[in-house]
């Protein structure tokens, strides 16, 4: 995924720092995920609910939050690898948009 970003924006000079945060991100949201999935079919679980839900709302909602740990992990490994490869051009901006505000006067 990060070799994609760094070839779409052509910046390869953050393509080691980018692809480790995405992995550890991505590592980090699906390990959450899977600890939030177990505990909700666990006995422990099912004696912290006091036995009010069922066991197939219990099997919907660990899915539901492995899916969620997953994808907000993956997530953020996204876009913070945007973020870095869109900073250049974010600086080329505000230093273009400074330059013209000075002729202005």
């Amino acid at each position: 995924m990060s070799a994609c970003f760094s070839a779409g924006f052509a910046d390869w000079k953050p393509f080691c720092k980018n692809a480790g945060i995405l992995f550890f991100a991505n590592t980090v949201g699906y390990f959450l995920g899977d600890l939030a999935f177990t505990w909700l079919l666990s006995d422990a679980g099912a004696a912290a609910l006091d036995g009010t839900v069922s066991k197939f709302t219990r099997v919907i909602a660990a899915k539901l939050s492995w899916g969620l740990g997953y994808g907000l992990g993956f997530g953020l490994g996204i876009a913070q690898n945007l973020h870095a490869l869109q900073e250049p051009i974010r600086n080329r901006q505000f230093e273009a948009a400074d330059t013209s505000s000075l002729g202005a006067d």
